[in-house]
C-alpha cells in the first residue's frame, strides 16, 4: 500500500449531514514517516483521529511535531506524542500556536514499533465554529 502524500482535511458544515469522511493511510513499513496537514485558517477546530491497524500487538508512536517559532509561539511545549496499541483509536484537537510550521503545514510523524510493519489511519476533520 502506498503512503498518502498529505493528510486530507475534511470540512464539516453546521446543520448539514455528511455521510463519510476521507482518511489518509500510512503503510509505514518499518520506517518512520512524516506527513503534512495543511489547515485552511484557524486550527482550533481541527479534530484528528489516529487508528493503529497493526496486524501484531505492538505499540506505534504518533507525534504531532512542534512548529517553528514564529508562527508557533508555543512550540517550546514540544511535540504531542501518542502511543497507539494495536487497533487503538485516539483523538486530538490541535492548535496552531504550538504546531504550525513556517510553511503553513502541521507535521505528523508515525513511528512503528522496532522492526515491525504497521499501518496508521489519520482522519482530519475541521469542525464548524
Amino acid at each position: 500500500m502506498a503512503n498518502a502524500k498529505s493528510v486530507t482535511l475534511n470540512v464539516l458544515t453546521e446543520n448539514v449531514a455528511k455521510d463519510d469522511v476521507a482518511e489518509s493511510v500510512l503503510d509505514t513499513g518499518t520506517d518512520a514517516v512524516t506527513i503534512p496537514l495543511t489547515p485552511d485558517g484557524d486550527t482550533h477546530n481541527i479534530l484528528l483521529k489516529f487508528e493503529n491497524n497493526a496486524s501484531a500487538a505492538d505499540i506505534m508512536t504518533v507525534a504531532i511535531l512542534a512548529g517553528d517559532n514564529p508562527p508557533a509561539f508555543q512550540a517550546g511545549l514540544g511535540d504531542l506524542s501518542i502511543a497507539l496499541a494495536q487497533n487503538e483509536i485516539d483523538y486530538a484537537v490541535i492548535e496552531s500556536a504550538r504546531f504550525m510550521q513556517s510553511d503553513g503545514t502541521i507535521s505528523i510523524k508515525s513511528t512503528p514499533a522496532a522492526s515491525k510493519t504497521q499501518t496508521l489511519k489519520i482522519t482530519a476533520i475541521k469542525l464548524p465554529k
